[in-house]
């Protein structure tokens, strides 16, 4: 991985870079994954009843036609979001220079 890295940082196009880049996070992402261990510890029926009905709960849809749960929700608003600026105290845009 820091191979790739330091081609990366030489030649910011290299196929190769980018190949060995990936490869070494994907080896550590699985070398993590691999020795993970999970417990579950035992819960009651009324709890995990609860925590069902809350998950379905927020995933049910909003209005019509509108956004499914909260993740439709915050997907929404972040698309809404992406098409308008916020002005800053000079009433430009943010991330424009004022010259």
């Amino acid at each position: 991985m820091l191979f790739g890295i330091g081609l990366l940082f030489w030649c910011g196009r290299n196929i190769l870079g980018w190949i060995l880049t990936i490869a070494g996070a994907l080896s550590i992402l699985a070398g993590i994954l691999a020795n993970l261990h999970i417990y579950f510890r035992p819960s009651s029926l009324f709890n995990t009843l609860v925590m069902l009905v809350l998950l379905v709960a927020a995933s049910a849809p909003r209005t019509p036609g509108g956004a499914n749960g909260s993740f439709g929700l915050i997907a929404t608003q972040l698309m809404r979001s992406r098409g308008k600026r916020t002005k800053n105290a000079r009433g430009g845009s943010f991330g424009e220079r004022s010259g």
